[in-house]
């Protein structure tokens, strides 16, 4: 058999290191990881939202950020739903779907594979003028 090779269909975006401003797009399920399921956070990062980095867009860029589909105490999945002012509680469970549209800073890194740079979300914190939304912690 015979398999062809050919471009990723999915883009990998590459913009300047730094902190921007970002609204939540959707989370979603990606991948089995060492450790269990893995999942998405996938922000769209927006132009022109007062910080210096979002000046130099001229149009939005979407980056996502993986974590383990775990909510542990300091697990990378926890540290994202905090910073849109979630706190930990065992038992209670979290809506990524109510978060959805909510505003965070996003920190994009480098990281390099097969030779080629791309931008990555790294972590995010919140957007200080702005809360979770209540709907997003579930009993």
């Amino acid at each position: 058999m015979e398999i062809p090779m050919e471009e990723p269909e999915f883009e990998k975006p590459r913009i300047p290191e730094g902190l921007y401003e970002a609204v939540l797009k959707e989370v979603k399920g990606v991948s089995e990881g060492k450790f269990g399921p893995k999942i998405a956070w996938i922000f769209s990062i927006l132009p022109q939202r007062g910080r210096e980095n979002n000046e130099k867009l001229k149009e939005p860029v979407e980056l996502a950020m993986l974590t383990y589909a775990k909510a542990t105490k300091g697990s990378k999945c926890t540290q994202v739903y905090e910073a849109f002012g979630g706190s930990f509680e065992i038992g209670k469970k979290i809506d990524t779907g109510a978060l959805t549209g909510s505003m965070a800073r996003v920190m994009v890194e480098d990281y390099e594979k097969d030779g080629e740079k791309f931008s990555t979300i790294t972590k995010v914190k919140p957007l200080q003028e702005e809360g979770i939304k209540e709907e997003a912690v579930a009993e």
